[in-house]
């Protein structure tokens, strides 16, 4: 299963999905990534993502931008819900474009376990809680680069 049929057969992710079809050079570089986490939002984050004040700001047509916001919920690396205990762990995003990140090495996020399930924070400490987790075995298309 390639990165786009398995978004695409997940029907909590119609949103995530539709948004992407507008930007197929950012489902390719999304593709081309291989052993990675992606921290997808489902229809309902997603709406509340959308609506939520100042994101009505963001330039849908910057594509360097858009790019940022997607591999920011990339992780580097394959993780379970078992990976993750009370002591934060933080773990490298695919996001390493200096202009949307301060940090040499990349952007992180936090994980943490709370209440029996995983929360995420963002730099700026915006929680997000991972509500299911589904694990897709996906293809590796020949002559993608591996991201080790």
């Amino acid at each position: 299963m390639n990165f786009t049929a398995a978004i695409i057969s997940n029907p909590n992710l119609s949103n995530l999905t539709q948004y992407l079809g507008m930007y197929p050079e950012v489902v390719e570089t999304l593709s081309s990534l291989t052993n990675i986490t992606l921290l997808a939002p489902n229809n309902e984050a997603f709406t509340k993502v959308v609506s939520s004040p100042g994101v009505g700001q963001i330039n849908a047509l910057d594509k360097s931008l858009i790019t940022a916001l997607f591999t920011y919920h990339v992780l580097e690396g394959t993780y379970f819900s078992t990976d993750f205990t009370s002591k934060p762990a933080f773990i490298r995003t695919a996001l390493v474009e200096p202009a949307y990140t301060n940090l040499t090495s990349g952007q992180v996020v936090e994980a943490v376990v709370s209440d029996k399930k995983v929360d995420f924070y963002s730099g700026l400490l915006q929680k997000a809680t991972v509500t299911q987790a589904v694990c897709f075995m996906l293809s590796v298309r020949p002559g993608s680069a591996d991201r080790s």
